[in-house]
Parts: structure tokens; C-alpha cells; sequence
């Protein structure tokens, strides 16, 4: 059977990854077409050479060239469903498969829209989303709350969550040995309490306030603390002054993009989010399997894969004081958060998996064509 993906790039980000994972999975038993509305291809070495792309590398918001071709595709190959990856897919598939006999399928990795512009173009969005014959969503929380705050209706609406590879994310691939040269490079020694923090360095990821709670604790006398931000960004120079201007430089470290996370997992003691909105977290997910418990605000998916206490612990979103408090007793506990590894591991490999969410997509895909 042919399916089709449409997408808007191929950028380094937790909903590409997801559907990278996805498609490489489904292409072994499906004809799959990936759309791209963008000419952003970070992640295109890791796409399955038995899948289709299309690099569309729209110029226009309302791109009619990209429409014409997607359309065009959609009607040759005979693709029996299309899956739209967020709201700007989901747009530009609905005007594709006009008067399509089509399955269509919208996958939802946002949970709240900030911005203004986001707003006002989700007046029309998600109309076009309650068009859909099914839409999923990565957690529950954020279907409800897409249900309750932006009118979606409550009909074909399933949640599959996001899963990462066990496989891949685990401890046990790295050596203390392997991981010399990084730690020296850090200057992390064996009774640092190293946390890491990975996501893209943008206002909504509030970096900030983990550097405020560690400012806070190194000034209570917890100096052995290091902290490792993993990603890039525009708030890079933000960070950075503040760093400079707390003299933070020994502890705190902005490690930049990287290829391989998982050397840098593997060095941590704790891992940290401090998202003002999160939907259902990769990073998070890809720590928790590595053994890592982490630290997140209550929002979004976050107390779906976190148990409080258990394998992490959960604090009210933007309430520093909570974080700078759960941090300060899990360095003055070291043995109590290592001892938490396990059941972190536990979570994922029970509950998010790839494997899984590959499994939930096999059994839909099953399902809807069934009734065809």
C-alpha cells in the first residue's frame, strides 16, 4: 500500500525525528512518499533509502507550485493515505487532496500555540484539522487540551505517544574510559553532580531558570555542580551573558548541537527541562531510557512518562524556587537519584518504545483501510 507523509522539513527537531523514525519503520512493508514543504534536510542521511522524497522547497507561505506537485503525486502513485505533520502540513495537504478519495490523517506534536501570528493562523487551521478523517496526538494531555481550548471535535481522535529506540539509548553502549577525553574536556571529575539539559536554546525553553536555580545553589556552597546545555540557538547569546555575568564559567557549559547526544547522556547524573510548554518530550524520553531521571515542569506530556519520585520528579511550570529546591536535595542525595536509574529505564522500555508506537501506527493503518 502507498502512503504519503507530508512534513515541512527535514530540520533537527523531536517531531522530524519521530517521523523519520516512523516512516524508516513503515517503509518496510509500505510504499512510502515523504513531502518536504521546506528545504531544510539536517536529518535526511537517516531516512530510509527505500523511501520516496519530494523536496518541494517552497518559497511561498501559500506555495501553489508545492500544492500542484503534491496533488499531482497523490493522484499518480494512487497513495491510499496521507498523514500531515502538524498544522502548516496539515494545511497544505487538505488544499493538495481536494476532492481526493483519500484517507487523511493529521499528527499533532504541538501542544500550545504562543504566539500571536500562531494564533490568528490557527483560527483557520484547525477547521481545516477538523476535516480530517483521524487525528493523533502524543499524549493525552494534549489532546484534551486541544479538544478544550481550540474547539477540536472529539471524534477520530487517538493518542499514540511518542517512543525512542531502547536499542540505541542505552548506558550500557559507553565505557567510563570512552567518555575520558569528553569529561576533560568539561573538566567534570567523579564527584561533580553533572545535569544536562537538551533542547533548542529558544525563549519557550526557558533555559534561564535552570541557571538561576544553579546560580542559587553554587552560592548555598553545592560548587561540584556542572551543567551540560545541549542545542543551539537564538537565546545563545542571552545564556552566555548571563553565564559571564554570574560567573558561571566553570560550572555551566553550552555544548552546542551534536550528532551523537549520547555520549554526553552518558555523563550526567540528572537530566533537566524547564519548558514553559512541552508536548511529549524526545529528549526526555531518550534520557529516561539511558538511565537518567529527570526533571521536568508539569506540562504538556511530562507527567505521563514521569511518576514523582519514582523515575523523576515534576515541579509547577516558571516556579524557580521548586526546581532550585528538588535539584539541591537530588545533589545532597546523589546515591538516591542513581538508585532512580532503573526505574527510569523501566518506564520506557514498558511504555516508549519505537517498537511500540511503530506497533499502534501498524495496527491504525490496519484498521482505517479495512473499512475502505
Amino acid at each position: 500500500m502507498k502512503i504519503g507523509f507530508i512534513i515541512n522539513s527535514l530540520a533537527t527537531g523531536g517531531a522530524e525525528k519521530q517521523t523519520v523514525a516512523l516512516i524508516n519503520a513503515l517503509s518496510k512493508e509500505h510504499d512510502v512518499i515523504l513531502f518536504l514543504l521546506k528545504d531544510k534536510m539536517n536529518l535526511y542521511e537517516t531516512v530510509s533509502k527505500n523511501i520516496t522524497i519530494y523536496n518541494l522547497r517552497g518559497k511561498k507561505y501559500l506555495d501553489l507550485n508545492s500544492i500542484k506537485k503534491i496533488k499531482s503525486v497523490l493522484e499518480q502513485e494512487n497513495v491510499r493515505i496521507i498523514f500531515t505533520v502538524n498544522s502548516y502540513s496539515c494545511f497544505m495537504g487538505y488544499l493538495a487532496s481536494l476532492k481526493m478519495n483519500i484517507i487523511k490523517v493529521f499528527i499533532n506534536h504541538t501542544t500550545r500555540i504562543t504566539s500571536a501570528k500562531e494564533r490568528i493562523q490557527n483560527i483557520y487551521y484547525r477547521k481545516i484539522i477538523n476535516t480530517m478523517d483521524y487525528r493523533i496526538f502524543v499524549s493525552l494531555n494534549q489532546k484534551n487540551y486541544w479538544l478544550n481550548n481550540y474547539k477540536i471535535v472529539n471524534k477520530n481522535n487517538l493518542v499514540i505517544n511518542n517512543g525512542i529506540s531502547n536499542k540505541l539509548y542505552d548506558a550500557r553502549l559507553f565505557n567510563d574510559s570512552e567518555l575520558e577525553q569528553l569529561k576533560e574536556k568539561y573538566n567534570i571529575c567523579i564527584d561533580d553532580f553533572v545535569i544536562l539539559q537538551c533542547a533548542i536554546l529558544r525563549p519557550e525553553k526557558n533555559h534561564i531558570e535552570l541557571l538561576i536555580a544553579v546560580r542559587n545553589l553554587i552560592n548555598r556552597g553545592y560548587d561540584k555542580i556542572k551543567v551540560l546545555l545541549i542545542g543551539d540557538g537564538i537565546e545563545r547569546e542571552r545564556l552566555e551573558n548571563y553565564i559571564n555575568k554570574n560567573k558561571l564559567r566553570n560550572n555551566v557549559f553550552l555544548a552546542g548541537l551534536q550528532n551523537d547526544v549520547r555520549p554526553y547522556y552518558s555523563m550526567a547524573d540528572l537530566g533537566t527541562l524547564t519548558s514553559i510548554s512541552e508536548t511529549f518530550s524526545i529528549a526526555a524520553l531518550e534520557q529516561l531510557s539511558m538511565g537518567i531521571p529527570m526533571v521536568m515542569p508539569n506540562v504538556g506530556g511530562s507527567n505521563e512518562m514521569i511518576i514523582d519520585g519514582y523515575n523523576g520528579f515534576l515541579y509547577e511550570s516558571k516556579n524557580t524556587e521548586e526546581l532550585t529546591k528538588i535539584i539541591e536535595k537530588c545533589c545532597a542525595n546523589k546515591w538516591k537519584v542513581k538508585a532512580m536509574s532503573v526505574n527510569a529505564i523501566n518506564v520506557v522500555n514498558s511504555l516508549f518504545t519505537t517498537d511500540k508506537m511503530i506497533e499502534k501506527y501498524s495496527s491504525f493503518i490496519t484498521n482505517i483501510t479495512k473499512v475502505i
